[in-house]
């Protein structure tokens, strides 16, 4: 991943009018193709034993690596862009929630393929305001050698403040991207930790021993029935920590970007419009 948050760095033909380095961020696609090779190499390294044991941790291995490139990626981003307040979160007593009611609500309130298109977008959008950013810089630092006056400082000194606004935008767009992916993935792993509902009805469990007047066909049936209880017992309590695990995910991804409003056109600050002109507008017209 480009870490890089260079500002105003030594040969950037833009820096001396404060317009910053863009920063590029990787979608969720790349950062799944990055950790499928580093986990090739780790059971490469790690010989026999774990190629037979693939199919079981190559899963796990690359959810977890591409885990961490997401939360380094949103830390950096949070740490550049102006964000909003994180909303408030409820907090859930999911124990009192019956399992088939968690169940459906991860399989059947967001698509994660459908959250992931979205995230996917958002940070390609900002990629190319990255690249825009770029373009701008690099025009206003060619501009001094052939351009010069007070007009030309002035529309210099606004251009690489859309410059700057753009690439700000950009990495918002990024942010929330990144966030919408981790959402995404939340999403996924919480359909997969999920576990199916094991239906247990106690008033017809009852009613089903009451008919039985065989000592050995009760105790048998009443073993394979306490049996059914503890494992849905056991399936509604992984349901609920699942829930929870998901709930606490995104509260940890709830944090996005405020979108700062773009340079004014007329100066602002009693600095100098563009191009000279008390509007920035162009004489004559």
């Amino acid at each position: 991943m480009g870490d890089g948050h260079a500002r105003g760095s030594i040969g950037d033909p833009g820096g001396r009018y404060g317009t910053e380095k863009p920063h590029h961020s990787e979608t969720i696609l790349t950062m799944r193709g990055d950790a499928s090779r580093e986990v090739d190499e780790e059971i490469r390294r790690e010989g026999f034993i774990s190629h037979l044991l693939d199919q079981f941790i190559r899963f796990g291995r690359e959810r977890e690596r591409v885990e961490l490139k997401m939360n380094s990626q949103a830390r950096t981003l949070i740490g550049t862009v102006s964000t909003r307040p994180d909303p408030d979160l409820p907090d859930a007593f999911y124990l009192g929630v019956d399992h088939p009611t968690m169940y459906r609500m991860v399989h059947e309130r967001a698509d994660p393929a459908q959250v992931e298109i979205a995230g996917t977008a958002w940070i390609r959008l900002g990629n190319e305001l990255a690249s825009f950013q770029d373009t701008v810089r690099n025009a206003v630092g060619r501009s001094a050698g052939s351009w010069t006056g007070e007009a030309a400082e002035a529309a210099r000194r606004y251009l690489a403040d859309v410059g700057t606004w753009v690439g700000e935008a950009g990495e918002s767009a990024q942010l929330a991207g990144t966030q919408i992916s981790r959402q995404a993935e939340a999403i996924s792993k919480a359909r997969q930790d999920m576990p199916e509902p094991v239906d247990f009805d106690p008033v017809q469990a009852i009613g089903q021993l009451m008919r039985l007047q065989d000592p050995i066909s009760f105790w048998q049936t009443a073993a394979t029935i306490t049996a059914t209880y503890y494992q849905h017992q056991e399936a509604h309590r992984r349901a609920a920590e699942v829930m929870h695990t998901y709930d606490a995910t995104l509260g940890a991804t709830s944090t996005m970007p405020a979108f700062s409003p773009p340079p004014s056109l007329s100066g602002g600050s009693g600095a100098p419009a563009p191009f000279g002109m008390p509007g920035g507008g162009v004489a004559g017209l």
